[in-house]
C-alpha cells in the first residue's frame, strides 16, 4: 500500500509563510514601530510650537487692542481733515466770485439779489442804462468763472429809470 500525504504541500506553504514572517515580517514590524515612535516623539515638538504660536497670537492681540484707541483717533482725525478740506475748497470759491463781480459790475448796475450754490449762480439786478446792462452781460460772458449764461427775465423798472433783469449761469470748476 502506498501512502499519499496530502498535507505535505500545505506544510510547505505554512513553512514558507512562517519563514517569511520570521525574517521579513519582523523588519516590517520594527519599521512600523519606528514610525509610530517618531510620530509620538514629534507630537511633543508640535505641541510646543502650537503653544508658542497661541502665546504669540495672544501677545499681538494685546498690542493691537492697546493701539486700537489711537487708531480710532487717527481715523477720526483723517475723516475730519477730509471734511475740512472739502469745506475749505467750497468756501474758497465764492470769495473769488465776489472779487470778480467787483470788476464786472458797471457803476450804473446794482445787484439786488444773488444766490450761489455748488454749480449755479442766479442774479437779480437793476441797470440804470442800456449801456450798463450790455456791459454787465458782456463781462459775465467774458468771465472765466461762468458758462451757460441765461437771461431769465427783463422788465422795465416801474419805480424809475432803468431795467430790472435776472441772470442765471453755471459755475465753471477752477
Amino acid at each position: 500500500m502506498t501512502d499519499i500525504n496530502l498535507l505535505a504541500s500545505e506544510e510547505k506553504k505554512v513553512g514558507k509563510f512562517l519563514t517569511w514572517v520570521l525574517s521579513y515580517g519582523r523588519y516590517i514590524i520594527i519599521g512600523t514601530e519606528i514610525i509610530v515612535l517618531l510620530a509620538f516623539l514629534s507630537r511633543f515638538k508640535l505641541d510646543r510650537e502650537l503653544t508658542d504660536l497661541h502665546q504669540s497670537i495672544a501677545d499681538k492681540q494685546a498690542i493691537i487692542l492697546a493701539a486700537s484707541d489711537l487708531e480710532n483717533q487717527v481715523r477720526n482725525l483723517q475723516n475730519h481733515l477730509i471734511i475740512i478740506k472739502k469745506l475749505d475748497q467750497q468756501r474758497g470759491y465764492p470769495p473769488k466770485l465776489l472779487t470778480s463781480f467787483e470788476t464786472m459790475i458797471p457803476t450804473d448796475v446794482t445787484l439786488t439779489e444773488i444766490t450761489i450754490n455748488d454749480k449755479n449762480i442766479k442774479l437779480t439786478a437793476v441797470a440804470l442804462s442800456n449801456e450798463g446792462f450790455r456791459t454787465f452781460l458782456n463781462n459775465l460772458a467774458a468771465s472765466e468763472y461762468f458758462s451757460d449764461i441765461s437771461l431769465d427775465d427783463v422788465t422795465k423798472n416801474t419805480e424809475g429809470a432803468g431795467v430790472n433783469f435776472s441772470v442765471s449761469a453755471t459755475l465753471k470748476s477752477t
